[in-house]
């Protein structure tokens, strides 16, 4: 029975935890899972921010058939890939942050610090990826000012 004294557990690498403690913890069918949360509303509003800019981008591009001929070729190069990073596997991430999970297979004597490592390893490189959507971010709004007759911020 949960102590309902106690405070909520966190799991982040510098903490440990006893599983038989854990609220996900179910031995029955030998899983643990983990939800990965952290930064989730960070995450969703940069994506919201990102998806703005884009939506923007795609509409001059519509309209490129104003554009001087050069400008038009770089606005279809950058939009291709815009197109890329936007079919990404992180894109995908992204967006499925409140719903990405890990799920460990326990074992009688389980390795909780392989456990642990590779929940720290796992969100190590979620930071990684978001560090590189916003540069991408930055960089996106710097092209999109240099190639558009508009000035969109």
């Amino acid at each position: 029975m949960k102590n309902p004294s106690s405070p909520k557990q966190s799991l982040t690498k510098t903490e440990s935890v006893d599983l038989r403690s854990t609220k996900d913890f179910n031995p029955q069918i030998g899983k643990l899972t983990f939800t990965l949360n952290a930064n989730q509303k960070e995450w969703e509003e940069d994506l919201v921010y990102f998806k703005t800019i884009y939506f923007q981008f795609v509409k001059l591009a519509k309209r490129s058939r104003n554009l001087h001929a050069s400008k038009q070729k770089d606005l279809i190069k950058f939009l291709s890939r815009v197109d890329d990073l936007i079919n990404n596997e992180a894109m995908s991430i992204i967006e499925n942050m409140d719903s990405l999970k890990l799920e460990f297979e326990i074992s009688e004597k389980p390795d909780i610090q392989l456990i642990f490592q590779e929940y720290a390893d796992l969100e190590n490189d979620m930071e990684g990826i978001r560090k590189e959507f916003r540069n991408f971010t930055v960089f996106f709004l710097q092209e999109l000012n240099r190639i558009s007759p508009l000035k969109i911020y």
